[in-house]
């Protein structure tokens, strides 16, 4: 009978929402809106106004610059859904990384 259990899959445990890396997606999220406030709010037309959002989303920047020259587009509309759209993307991976991380990873238990 124990070898016959060691052969069985394993039940899919339910899918778990791990409060952890709710928490710091949520504070990633907020830094990446007081960014875009702070872009909007500065008066004038000021250079550094997107620095922050720059920062916050920091690997996207890198590629949407080697996207924009190859593309020959330069809009500060669309590099700034852009960047959102990226911090997005950061916030899905830092989202499922921290899950991973706090999840139970000691593998399947034996059922007596």
């Amino acid at each position: 009978m124990d070898a016959f259990t060691v052969i069985m899959r394993p039940r899919k445990k339910k899918r778990t929402i791990y409060r952890t890396a709710i928490v710091v997606t949520s504070l990633y999220l907020s830094a990446i809106i007081v960014s875009l406030a702070l872009m909007f709010m500065t008066k004038g037309n000021t250079a550094m106004s997107g620095i922050f959002l720059v920062l916050v989303t920091m690997p996207w920047p890198l590629v949407l610059s080697w996207i924009q020259k190859a593309l020959h587009f330069d809009s500060v509309a669309m590099t700034t859904l852009l960047l959102v759209a990226g911090g997005l993307v950061n916030s899905l991976i830092l989202y499922k990384v921290i899950s991973l991380l706090t999840g139970n990873s000691t593998g399947p238990t034996k059922n007596d």
